[in-house]
């Protein structure tokens, strides 16, 4: 009780702090543009009707994606307690073990929706004397649109926990300022193409830019562990 009365002065590292708090937000505002925003994109470029392709694309892809997440939160604890404990030996195993998991599954899925994809999900089906599907036929034009998106989304998927490393290494403000620019560059592909191109031109956008960006941050992120490694290797302080 009485807490918000405290002093301001008592808080330590007040620089650092404002600094992860306005990245933050600036990621979420990001992510607001070039990724939650997509299906507006396409309705206010295209139509309704492409929107709603995109909105049963992106209804697939979330159950895809969706036995991967319980995973994603419990390696965030897991990779903040090998951090805290400079483990390094031990987050390094932790990075294979998880992306060899969600590499496995993620293929698997990817390569079940291009060999079976279109009957399972678009096709009616009949069973029992009854007849059902999952999606109707007229929203087959939503099938490359999975695909698509499927290759971005699933690089993001395998490697998820591509950000929590840059965080953890205080490169907020790398993480943002890379999601910043595939965000510029993905709008501006979107307000010159869209109107011409083919339907499916924002799923290769939203693919390029998540693949752009992970692997982007993957490659600084894992950059910046090999040397913190090699510095405490050197030092002779390494914890295996």
């Amino acid at each position: 009780p009485g807490w918000w009365k405290a002093p301001i002065s008592l808080i330590q590292n007040k620089k650092e702090i404002l600094r992860f708090t306005v990245s933050t937000n600036i990621s979420n505002t990001i992510n607001l543009v070039a990724r939650d925003g997509e299906i507006l994109w396409v309705g206010a470029f295209l139509s309704p009707q492409y929107a709603g392709y995109y909105k049963t694309a992106m209804t697939v892809i979330n159950m895809v994606l969706m036995p991967i997440n319980p995973l994603i939160d419990t390696t965030y604890i897991e990779m903040m307690r090998a951090i805290a404990k400079r483990n390094w030996e031990l987050l390094k195993r932790l990075l294979k073990k998880i992306t060899t998991i969600s590499f496995v599954w993620t293929t698997s899925a990817y390569l079940g929706l291009i060999l079976l994809g279109k009957q399972l999900l678009f096709t009616e089906w009949h069973l029992f004397g009854r007849a059902f599907h999952v999606f109707s036929a007229e929203y087959l034009p939503a099938y490359p649109i999975i695909l698509i998106l499927m290759v971005g989304y699933g690089i993001a998927n395998v490697l998820f926990w591509n950000r929590t490393l840059l965080l953890s290494f205080s490169k907020a403000d790398t993480a943002t300022w890379i999601s910043f620019g595939g965000m510029m560059l993905k709008v501006l592909g979107s307000l010159f193409l869209l109107s011409w191109m083919p339907y499916y031109t924002e799923a290769i956008l939203m693919s390029l830019y998540l693949a752009g960006t992970v692997l982007l941050m993957t490659f600084i992120g894992l950059s910046h562990f090999r040397s913190v490694i090699q510095a405490e290797r050197s030092a002779g302080n390494l914890i295996k």
